[in-house]
């Protein structure tokens, strides 16, 4: 039975101050940022909460996370969401996951 080979790294360009630049100046920034602070609005008190229950810290890093997981943006704020939904999907296969929640983190303060 051959061994099994692991799947290789997808090969990121780099994300460099021009591509966040460039990030910046699409109109689709401003629409992503809006529904990232209207969605942490609706659903930002009860991550707090659920944070201090667990003897927990909210941070910014966590506050974006939660924001980006599991559908809250389209499911709380509807076509604004989801179009906010596939920009940061296309900007995920675009630079890698990390490099856009490193990035998010850094522009946008919810927390």
């Amino acid at each position: 039975m051959p061994a099994t080979q692991a799947k290789a790294k997808p090969k990121y360009p780099s994300f460099t101050a021009k591509v966040k630049e460039g990030i910046k100046a699409d109109p689709r920034w401003e629409n992503l940022k809006n529904v990232m602070y209207a969605t942490w609005q609706t659903i930002g008190s009860d991550c707090i909460s659920c944070c201090a229950e667990q003897g927990e810290r909210m941070n910014n890093a966590a506050a974006i996370e939660t924001v980006l997981d599991a559908n809250y943006m389209s499911f709380n704020e509807g076509k604004d969401g989801e179009a906010a939904e596939k920009y940061v999907e296309e900007l995920d296969k675009t630079y890698g996951y990390k490099a856009i929640e490193r990035f998010l983190n850094a522009e946008v303060r919810l927390y």
